[in-house]
């Protein structure tokens, strides 16, 4: 400092109280408060830059207060301050305007604009996924999604329809327990199947009733009819004289009652 004076004129030229003082070299309190003693001649800069306390507007919405209190206090919770999407870690590249975060993100539902977004299967079953994964997962993969037999339209969810329903559904196509070769046969037409149909089905001889205790595949069972035909006439000429004897005696009985009562 070049200054010379009066002693008596010294006191005002170090005032350091004041933004007025004429010595740019001593220095002074700031009059924003922050408590910083500045030299005289960098005041200005530090009040204009520098100065936590320094009046200062939000370069988004107009906010007005002190630096400190816009960048700490105002800042985190400004609806025009632009932010990034916090799933830009998996791959999400939105930056928008914090108060457009929330419709951003859209929590909770399956749709909305951030596709990395973590949805829970609005089918409780207990699983989240993005929201670009999230619509598979409930077409194609979900226990608890919607679904209809493919056989009877029977509606329920998968896990009951595949784990239950199809256990007891009529039309639900079964292959034959004797593995014939045929085409699969809705359970409610297996049991004719195999009583009817079913070439490896075992069945008695259609002379059973005249004791003939026979049993083989039906495939084979022709052929052992026609191979013990003699046989079988045998045993139904038995099952004939069989019958002519008890319908005789039945016959004999009734007679023999008609002649007590005419007595």
């Amino acid at each position: 400092c070049e200054w010379v004076g009066e002693l008596g004129d010294l006191d005002q030229h170090l005032s350091q109280n004041s933004v007025l003082a004429e010595c740019q070299f001593v220095k002074v309190a700031c009059p924003y408060s922050c408590g910083d003693n500045v030299q005289q001649s960098l005041l200005q800069a530090h009040m204009a830059n520098d100065c936590l306390n320094r009046p200062f507007i939000c370069q988004y919405c107009d906010h007005e207060a002190t630096y400190i209190s816009v960048i700490n206090d105002h800042w985190p919770i400004c609806v025009k301050c632009p932010v990034d999407c916090p799933m830009n870690s998996l791959g999400c590249q939105w930056v928008g305007e914090r108060g457009d975060l929330n419709q951003h993100l859209n929590d909770g539902s399956v749709e909305g604009q951030c596709q990395f977004a973590a949805v829970s299967c609005p089918y409780s079953c207990g699983h989240a996924f993005k929201r670009c994964e999230i619509k598979e997962h409930m077409t194609n993969d979900c226990p608890n999604r919607p679904f209809t037999c493919d056989h009877c339209d029977y509606e329920a969810t998968y896990i009951e329809v595949t784990r239950e329903h199809w256990a007891v559904c009529e039309k639900y196509p079964l292959q034959c327990p004797n593995a014939c070769g045929g085409d699969a046969i809705q359970r409610q037409h297996l049991e004719e199947h195999l009583h009817k149909e079913c070439p490896l089905e075992v069945v008695q001889c259609e002379y059973s009733y005249a004791s003939c205790d026979f049993q083989c595949q039906r495939q084979h069972m022709q052929a052992h009819v026609i191979e013990r035909t003699e046989a079988h006439l045998l045993l139904v000429a038995k099952v004939v004289s069989q019958k002519s004897k008890e319908q005789e005696e039945l016959q004999d009985k009734i007679r023999r009652q008609d002649t007590r009562i005419e007595e």
